[in-house]
């Protein structure tokens, strides 16, 4: 059995023209079902003030497609 993920950070920096994607996939017995922000991507959004829309789909076993959007926003932190 294998699912492949897809999340997409729509319009997610002024900068960047397309939107952002990553996938994963999970085999049968070794699940891969996160993807970590690469830090120069939180770089860029560290600073936004509107909501980050997110889709994230899937194909599962079967064919069956499945999936749920969203907004997030980033808030800054001061740890000191």
């Amino acid at each position: 059995m294998r699912d492949l993920r897809e999340l997409c950070l729509h319009r997610w920096a002024r900068s960047e023209p397309e939107d952002l994607r990553a996938y994963t996939r999970s085999v049968s017995g070794k699940p891969d079902t996160q993807w970590i922000v690469p830090k120069d991507v939180w770089k860029k959004m560290r600073d936004f003030t509107k909501p980050i829309t997110v889709t994230i789909r899937g194909l599962g076993a079967g064919g069956v497609f499945n999936g749920s959007s969203g907004d997030f926003e980033i808030h800054s932190f001061d740890h000191h």
